[in-house]
């Protein structure tokens, strides 16, 4: 099978510009900010480029939700085999959000998802340390899909590639995000989030276009809605080491609340550290008492 050669590294063009990277370094790691970037005309990034991937990649890496459901709705095709590629194809009919996981095992997908992180390593190091467990997902979507509040364990930037959509971007703190919905996410793996109807205007709602990306930072709660056409976004996510210990100590309290203990939260990113209670839960992992 022939790949194409990423366009853009084949020309020497750097995914973000210097006035990019200027605006991610002046709000990274707490802030949102909007970004241009260099991939939308990418040809890996099509969506008959994207069907290829997909079928490559295999049904247990592409998820699926209908139109507005809830979270608890994504499913991985693997579930209800089909064809993976015909389905996004149609996705303009289809009221779907279909998203892959994992994408960065295709070796040309992993090239730009290389390309992309190098492009900010310099950026996110001295501040947050080496960026751990880089990950790539694709998102596209039927036209007026809602993707409801949620919160990712993660730092993020969205691409987005093709179509419109607005992204609402809240404080990673209470109200939107509470110890206890953080030690439900890390106990069960669910990460949806309550939404009230009188925090609208406490957003901050930005619209991305073809051109246009996103960074928010860890943990931040956000929504997601889609424009009057399909749209295609690329998700690049990490973590720090701060972050990973962050993570794990949500763990270790939840274990220990349901053993009747009431532990304070862990120290607040980006500088906070949790080592010692997140050593205690790799401790219990590894002792295989954490169910």
């Amino acid at each position: 099978m022939n790949m194409i050669a990423p366009a853009f590294l084949a020309a020497g063009q750097q995914p973000f510009d210097e006035t990019a990277r200027a605006a991610f370094a002046a709000a990274y790691p707490r802030g949102a900010c909007l970004m241009r970037h260099s991939l939308a005309h990418h040809p890996l990034l099509s969506l008959d480029a994207l069907a290829e991937a997909a079928s490559r990649l295999g049904p247990a890496n592409v998820l699926r939700k209908p139109g507005d459901a809830s979270l608890e709705a994504v499913r991985s095709l693997a579930e209800a085999p089909a064809d993976i590629a015909s389905l996004i194809r149609s996705i303009a009919d289809a009221n779907l959000w279909i998203g892959f996981k994992d994408l960065e095992q295709l070796p040309e997908y992993a090239e730009i998802l290389g390309a992309v992180g190098a492009s900010l390593e310099d950026l996110i190091t001295p501040v947050t340390g080496p960026p751990r467990c880089l990950r790539a997902f694709i998102f596209i979507s039927s036209p007026r899909v809602r993707f409801p509040f949620h919160a990712d364990p993660e730092y993020n930037i969205l691409a987005q590639i093709a179509g419109r959509k607005r992204f609402a971007v809240f404080p990673p703190e209470p109200p939107f995000l509470t110890p206890a919905q953080n030690e439900t996410y890390h106990r069960t793996g669910r990460n949806g989030l309550a939404w009230d109807d009188a925090w609208a205007s406490q957003g901050r709602i930005f619209d991305l276009g073809p051109g246009d990306a996103l960074h928010h930072t860890f943990k931040a709660p956000h929504w997601v809605e889609v424009d009057d056409e399909p749209s295609i976004s690329l998700s690049l996510t990490w973590c720090s080491d701060n972050s990973l210990e962050q993570n794990d100590a949500w763990s270790f309290n939840a274990w220990l609340r349901e053993r009747g203990f009431d532990p304070r939260p862990p120290a607040p990113l980006p500088h906070g550290r949790s080592r010692l209670r997140a050593n205690a839960w790799r401790a219990i992992r590894r002792l295989g008492l954490a169910g």
